[in-house]
């Protein structure tokens, strides 16, 4: 149900303010192109040389968005029912999450042994398996065998390693956040996270309704890093828009492979040009027939280019709106996933389903 609020965009929202790069310029222009991560907001200036590579289309001058934008809103009680949703599952999985601590706490603690043992506690199953697993074994020349805790604690340098125990529970606590961070619900509709399994120096991020999939922060390795449907595909049609290219190799590889293809792949690299492949790069295809954009390596891919994938279950068309690339292949019955791969540190793309 739309509120009573939808509609356009009201004048009074298009007031002055002044761009953040260059201060005496007024932001007279709005960038609303998912692809880019420049600030929306900007003057003439930053049109020119930030948002080159945007789409013309998103891009609006701001004494004019009541006109070229409408804004579509559910009504607010549907949409407080809907957040009340959210929020108790938030907090159940808040609960579940302090109880997995916990557990780990115990173990942990238990992990470091009594301060004293004795004899006695020997005739239990538990503790001998405790003992062998926690505790030094060191057989004395008299056949004594003589059991210690492995944990000293009067040790000269036990301060620096307790601060490496935090750091390391900080780290993993660190990099669970920034899991947790990308995951944002998301309507069955639209792109899911769910629908894919990707390499682990790949991080795909919901972006609105389409998935923005680039390489980990930090990662340098060049490899086919691929990130896989988990079903196979039936019928579809997607865009890829590409965000981010290398200058000297502009490969990114997109398309369907096959089972057999899919199977040899569980490490999820996906080299160009095996058998099962069918894809385009840019410069390049494997097991396509028709256009591509290129034969060198230094050209192909521009940032802001739009690549659209169709399937209808017998055959697969990879082209760009204008045809300068177009291939298609008609495939054998049998079971496709789709997939992307970014080799390079600098590809990146945003991956939109339109039907």
């Amino acid at each position: 149900m739309e509120s009573k609020n939808s509609g356009k965009v009201p004048a009074s929202d298009c007031s002055n303010a002044f761009c953040s790069t260059h201060s005496e310029r007024p932001c007279r222009y709005v960038c609303m192109d998912v692809g880019c991560s420049q600030p929306p907001l900007c003057c003439i200036l930053c049109i020119k040389n930030k948002h080159q590579n945007c789409d013309d289309k998103f891009i609006m001058e701001r004494d004019t968005l009541n006109k070229r934008i409408s804004l579509k809103n559910v009504s607010g009680a549907e949409m407080e029912s809907f957040k009340e949703d959210i929020r108790k599952i938030l907090q159940e999985m808040h609960a579940y999450l302090t109880q997995k601590y916990k557990k780990y706490m115990g173990e942990s603690l238990n992990y470091l042994g009594s301060d004293t043992m004795t004899l006695s506690q020997l005739g239990s199953m538990e503790t001998l398996k405790a003992l062998k697993e926690n505790c030094n074994m060191k057989m004395k020349e008299d056949n004594v065998l003589e059991i210690s805790p492995k944990i000293d604690p009067t040790k000269k340098n036990i301060k620096e390693d307790l601060r490496s125990f935090k750091e390391d529970i900080r780290a993993i606590v660190d990099n669970f956040s920034n899991e947790l961070n990308n995951i944002r619900f998301t309507s069955s509709d639209g792109m899911n996270l769910k629908e894919f399994e990707w390499h682990k120096n790949l991080t795909p991020v919901m972006k609105g309704s389409s998935i923005n999939l680039k390489r980990k922060e930090g990662n340098n390795e060049m490899n086919y890093f691929m990130m896989v449907s988990k079903q196979p595909m039936k019928k579809f049609k997607f865009k890829v828009k590409i965000t981010g290219i290398y200058s000297t190799d502009r490969f990114l590889d997109m398309g369907l492979i096959n089972e057999t293809r899919r199977k040899s792949c569980s490490n999820l690299v996906n080299s160009f040009g095996s058998s099962g492949n069918f894809s385009f790069c840019g410069y390049s295809q494997s097991g396509m027939s028709g256009k591509t954009l290129s034969t060198s390596s230094s050209s192909g891919f521009n940032i802001g280019m739009e690549i659209f994938l169709e399937f209808d279950s017998k055959k697969l068309h990879i082209y760009t709106a204008d045809k300068k690339a177009d291939l298609k292949k008609d495939l054998p019955s049998g079971k496709y996933y789709m997939f992307f791969v970014l080799y390079h540190k600098d590809a990146s793309c945003i991956i939109t389903r339109i039907k």
